[in-house]
């Protein structure tokens, strides 16, 4: 996540900034329990070329991620906080989002403990920079 990532793809983080500084609602699909965990494009790029640099990484597999756990409702209440927006948060049912059957990940959170075993590799940039860096561009595009 990081400038120039747009929301294009349904991504969450840029699709929410967009909606808050349009003051419009943030949509949460299901409940918002969902947990995610987030990385700045910067903080990622560093991690592959310091593991590209590295003769201790050939042939091993390696998580890339950060490590600030969040629930989406709880990002939609940070980015809204975050921006002053007056945005509210709307639930919209999976079923209305969408296709019969789709099941969502109630948990998704890398595990770097290898990495940062590895090349002694943690992300530098947390989750209110990502947030800043991406309405930045956001701003700068509207």
């Amino acid at each position: 996540m990081g400038p120039r990532q747009s929301g294009q793809y349904g991504m969450v983080i840029p699709r929410f900034i967009k909606a808050a500084i349009n003051n419009q609602p943030l949509e949460v699909y299901g409940d918002g329990q969902q947990t995610r965990v987030f990385c700045h494009i910067y903080d990622t790029l560093k991690a592959i070329l310091d593991l590209a640099a590295s003769n201790l990484t050939i042939g091993e597999v390696f998580n890339i991620g950060g490590v600030e756990e969040i629930s989406i409702y709880n990002l939609a209440e940070k980015i809204i906080k975050e921006l002053n927006a007056k945005s509210t948060i709307k639930l919209i049912p999976y079923n209305k989002a969408y296709d019969l059957g789709f099941e969502d990940m109630k948990k998704r959170v890398p595990n770097i403990d290898k990495i940062s075993k590895f090349i002694k590799w943690v992300p530098q940039r947390n989750l209110n920079h990502i947030i800043t860096d991406i309405a930045k561009n956001i701003s700068r595009e509207t």
